[in-house]
């Protein structure tokens, strides 16, 4: 069994990975507004900067950069994936909430 604190860890870097990719297309110049204004684009934007908040504010520095890192090699990884949107947001909200309740924050 892992110790608390590396699955605390990397649920927050899954988190990040699996919303990255729609977060990152928000800073892009070819997006019209009804992408920018879609419930799945504020989701996304949501979950990443609460993840990487979350990962800075239990931690030192190192730490969360070391989660911040691993969700972002993560989400190149899975760039290519299949899955939708959708289901992608699904299962980063799933991570953050499991890191929620594991942590015992909230």
């Amino acid at each position: 069994m892992m110790p608390a604190d590396l699955v605390t860890a990397l649920s927050l870097s899954l988190a990040i990975a699996f919303s990255w990719r729609r977060f990152s297309e928000i800073f892009s110049r070819s997006n019209d507004a009804a992408f920018l204004r879609s419930p799945a684009t504020t989701l996304a934007s949501a979950l990443s900067i609460a993840s990487i908040g979350l990962a800075f504010s239990n931690n030192q520095i190192k730490a969360g950069v070391l989660v911040v890192t691993t969700g972002l090699l993560l989400a190149i990884l899975l760039q290519r994936s299949v899955a939708r949107d959708a289901i992608r947001l699904t299962v980063g909200t799933f991570c953050l909430l499991t890191y929620v309740h594991l942590s015992g924050r909230f």
